[in-house]
């Protein structure tokens, strides 16, 4: 076989590879209702929770290496308790595997602050939008688009904050060392990028209501460069 040919057999080697390593990850689901129940199992403890679309079982476990968030911990849940679970992988009997509990009780429920001063600005081209169908008490997804000539960066200091009245309020932050976790992410002109903001360790658990993510955002022309800060609105409970 020529070197040629040899190097073409490792290449689809190697993409086969990764696409079988690739397909071995864990999907992602979330979960979130009222326990009904709780119970313990061989592979750790099990809650069930009641969701829109039924009662789910889920397991609360640090074999497989999926450890639950601080933000809740096991012995804080208990029949009645609403939670929001999210979860991937499953144990042997086919329920999913928690990665992050939040709890929703008046001792995790966000605080409103002070009312804010930031100028929210709306720059052509360019906004940032929630997506409603993905709004949960803890996260939401958001659309950043991009229709001018700029490349656009998402900074540090994302926060959510809460309109009461006509007026915006900052949330009292639980931990300045905890981020929404939108930081980082690039766009190119002409694009649209969707992206999760969390906020449950951040600022704790939105009760109902109306509330908005404002995201602070580079825009860069070549050398000139421009800050901008996006809102996003959206309802919680309704």
């Amino acid at each position: 076989m020529k070197r040629g040919a040899y190097r073409r057999a490792a290449g689809v080697l190697l993409l086969l590879l990764v696409l079988v390593l690739g397909g071995c990850v864990p999907p992602v689901e979330t979960f979130t209702g009222t326990v009904t129940e709780r119970f313990d199992s061989e592979w750790g403890v099990v809650l069930c929770v009641e969701t829109a679309e039924g009662t789910r079982e889920i397991t609360l476990s640090d074999i497989t290496g999926y450890v639950p968030s601080a933000y809740a911990s096991v012995d804080a849940v208990s029949a009645g308790c609403r939670v929001q679970a999210v979860c991937q992988g499953n144990d042997r009997n086919g329920r999913p595997f928690v990665s992050k509990l939040y709890l929703f009780s008046d001792e995790t429920a966000a605080q409103p602050g002070k009312t804010t001063t930031q100028a929210i600005n709306t720059p052509d081209g360019i906004w940032l939008e929630a997506v409603s169908e993905t709004c949960t008490p803890a996260s939401v997804a958001l659309r950043l688009h991009n229709e001018s000539l700029a490349q656009l960066v998402c900074l540090e200091g994302a926060a959510v904050q809460q309109e009461m009245g006509g007026a915006w309020y900052d949330l009292i932050r639980l931990s300045e060392e905890e981020t929404l976790e939108t930081a980082g992410h690039e766009l190119e002109a002409g694009h649209i990028m969707q992206f999760t903001a969390v906020w449950a360790n951040v600022c704790g658990v939105l009760p109902q209501g109306h509330y908005r993510v404002v995201q602070p955002v580079e825009a860069r022309w070549g050398e000139r460069t421009e800050t901008y800060l996006l809102a996003a609105e959206f309802t919680v409970g309704e």
